[in-house]
């Protein structure tokens, strides 16, 4: 069984208006009823969704939509019980989400085993920085469909 975990993504990149419909309904569905859920209604900068009862500390439509259509995103998930606190972030061009351990105050964090770890790997200190850095977010911004190229379907 799943647990209610506080999450929170922020998402960027260029929304056709051909998939705000689908994009907002999404939204609703993950949000926890205090979030703007509009995406015409977003002042400036990323799109940022919270919830505080999230689904196992996962949007998982909502990111399957945004790699689909080419929208960056970054999640936080708090820490609770047995789950840690993590960052998964993805952008177009990546294969699959980087995922970034976190604690629940401090932001991302590199444990000791893993600077050993990339320490064998001849991994340098600005290395394991990047690697554990969440991507930055572009601002988010709906766009006419003939800016953005319709994408294959992605199962």
């Amino acid at each position: 069984m799943g647990e209610s975990i506080p999450a929170t993504i922020s998402i960027g990149g260029k929304l056709p208006n051909r998939l705000v419909d689908e994009f907002e309904k999404l939204l609703d569905s993950n949000s926890d009823g205090f979030s703007n859920t509009d995406p015409r209604n977003n002042p400036c900068g990323s799109f940022e969704l919270t919830n505080d009862q999230a689904y196992n500390g996962e949007f998982e439509d909502l990111e399957a939509f945004c790699r689909k259509n080419q929208l960056t995103y970054v999640r936080k998930s708090d820490a609770k019980y047995d789950f840690e606190a993590e960052y998964i972030c993805w952008q177009p061009g990546m294969e699959s989400p980087k995922i970034i351990a976190g604690s629940q105050n401090s932001g991302p964090v590199v444990t000791l085993k893993m600077l050993i770890a990339a320490k064998e790997d001849g991994n340098t200190l600005d290395e394991v920085i990047a690697d554990n850095t969440p991507i930055d977010v572009p601002d988010f911004a709906i766009v006419n469909d003939d800016e953005v190229p319709e994408v294959a379907s992605v199962s």
